[in-house]
């Protein structure tokens, strides 16, 4: 039979499509790469795929060359990425093909985990999926920064051999695509783009978000773990710029504690809300319905979540053109990105405009709410992944499409 006919028969029988997830970390733990593993494998059950989960790994490999990290940061202020050594690689890949040796599986999906991949042997097609590539996280990220010569080039190396192992690959941005594409060799019909959704266990109430309104005082909503890398100091800037324009500004700061503003009059600081407390994911709810701007000037980000959810939530975004942000946040649509130079004048100059302009302030609500419904929602996502999976197989998947090719406009 042919891959045509085969891939019909396949389609005709509506059996659902087995997955072996990959990740380093627990997929079904929230906590993992901030929830998306989790909401990933949850949009493809929902969507009808069997998911089966194959993280968390650990090795003695992975253990020992953590110690090392640790003691060559330490002493010599130096970065060695543990997690992309060949030797964790080798002994990562080895787990995937040995859990899926046992089973039953149609396609091996690995996410955000080149190291679980990069060595992968088995007959099995694979998708792999990121929201970035070494070389543009090389330098880029603080944590990627001084790196050792010999860790530089064997995180590259599990990068290449990952790209070049997969049978499609699938990233939320043309950023990240390019990379792949550019740096790395890989085949442009197999490669998808697919933006991240937002990580919520249940969606806002929609009449809520809609009738979002202009208020006093104007409050600002920053979310990050890392007070510098997501541009704080500039969010802060523009609290203060504001203020001295003679707009009542306020600026909540969630998941953080910022250097010598806890006692600030004009800001509040909540160090952290765990999303899977019941309550206190209803504070951080209470917290996105107040707001009128989410603000996170990030330095450096690949996509950045926060903004797919703070669309959800009808709620403008003020970000950053790098990485991949401005794909998340489309400038005049469901917020505004500036330059990486803006600083937090420039900031409060466009916080200004839309803030005393309510027809144009609706526009970008309307347009945050219609982002998250057609482009960053998780169930369009998996609809794309599928897509990939089918394009893995070589054949159109059962849920009425053709194999995914490129979803992307990079050549």
């Amino acid at each position: 039979m042919s891959d045509e006919a085969d891939g019909r028969a396949f389609a005709q029988s509506g059996a659902p499509v087995r997955v072996a997830f990959a990740t380093i970390g627990d997929p079904e733990d929230r906590r993992t790469w901030s929830g998306s593993p989790f909401f990933m494998v949850r949009s493809l059950r929902e969507a009808g795929a069997e998911v089966t989960a194959l993280g968390p790994y650990r090795s003695f490999a992975e253990v020992s060359r953590r110690a090392a990290a640790r003691v060559s940061n330490s002493l010599f202020r130096r970065s060695y990425l543990h997690r992309q050594s060949l030797a964790v690689a080798r002994s990562f890949s080895a787990q995937t093909a040995a859990h899926v040796a046992g089973g039953r599986f149609d396609v091996v999906f690995a996410a955000a985990s080149s190291a679980t991949v990069a060595f992968f042997e088995s007959p099995l097609p694979l998708v792999y999926a990121s929201d970035t590539t070494f070389a543009l996280m090389r330098d880029y990220y603080p944590s990627f920064s001084r790196l050792w010569g010999r860790s530089a080039r064997e995180a590259d190396e599990v990068e290449r051999r990952a790209i070049q192992r997969a049978d499609h690959l699938l990233y939320p941005t043309e950023w990240a695509a390019r990379s792949a594409m550019q740096d790395y060799g890989a085949d442009p019909r197999k490669v998808t783009i697919a933006p991240f959704g937002a990580n919520l266990e249940s969606p806002p109430l929609r009449d809520r978000a809609s009738a979002r309104s202009l208020s006093i005082p104007c409050r600002l909503l920053f979310i990050g773990v890392d007070w510098e890398r997501k541009g704080g100091p500039v969010a802060f800037e523009a609290l203060e710029a504001l203020v001295a324009r003679g707009i009542d500004a306020r600026l909540v700061v969630v998941g953080c504690t910022p250097p010598g503003l806890s006692d600030h009059p004009r800001v509040r600081v909540i160090p952290y809300l765990n999303k899977q407390d019941p309550e206190q994911r209803a504070v951080l709810d209470e917290l996105f319905y107040s707001a009128h701007f989410l603000i996170v000037p990030t330095r450096s980000d690949c996509f950045g979540v926060v903004f797919s959810e703070a669309s959800a939530f009808g709620l403008p975004s003020l970000a950053t053109r790098t990485g991949g942000v401005a794909e998340a946040v489309r400038h005049g649509v469901n917020g505004l990105a500036l330059p990486l130079e803006a600083n937090g004048n420039a900031y409060a100059t466009l916080i200004e405009r839309f803030y005393k302009d309510a027809a144009a302030y609706g526009e970008l609500v309307k347009g945050a709410l219609r982002e998250s419904e057609t482009r960053l929602s998780w169930t369009q996502w998996a609809t794309a992944a599928l897509g990939a999976i089918g394009s893995a197989r070589g054949r159109p998947t059962p849920w009425g499409g053709q194999a995914a090719s490129s979803h992307s406009s990079v050549d």
